[in-house]
């Protein structure tokens, strides 16, 4: 039997976002957004949202992702698609190893969702074969 590889991520789905708070989800609607698009991708019936030029010219005014994503930088990764998500709804943070550090933190915005308590932090992995992401552990500091 074939392994499958697996490349872990710490998805991060935040509730508001400072800017544009209308936009914001709770943590909990926010993952189930993100696991709701992955069920797309899987069955192949993606949905592209957000990649209209509409989109690209609201969001020169700036970003309001409602999730947060830390993954490992691997090019077979794209979370955009792997969520079935669009322009500007991710905040992506892709480092080797999936290090988190004050340093990562610092260089996201990741940190200011957590200063303000709205998140909810949830250990996945990803089967390269399937595209399915499983959640594996989940906290909400």
């Amino acid at each position: 039997m074939k392994n499958s590889p697996f490349c872990l991520l710490l998805l991060v789905a935040a509730g508001t976002w400072a800017q544009q708070p209308s936009r914001g989800l709770p943590p909990d609607e926010a993952l189930a957004h993100l696991m709701a698009g992955n069920q797309r991708y899987v069955r192949h019936k993606e949905q592209h949202p957000d990649e209209s030029l509409a989109r690209r010219k609201e969001l020169e005014a700036g970003q309001h992702p409602f999730a947060v994503i830390l993954g490992c930088a691997d090019s077979r990764v794209s979370p955009e698609l792997l969520f079935d998500q669009g322009l500007g709804d991710l905040f992506v943070i892709r480092v080797a190893g999936n290090v988190v550090d004050d340093t990562v933190l610092a260089a996201s915005s990741t940190k200011e969702a957590a200063e303000k308590k709205d998140l909810k932090v949830v250990a996945a992995d990803y089967a390269l074969d399937t595209g399915k992401v499983n959640l594996l552990d989940s906290a909400q500091p």
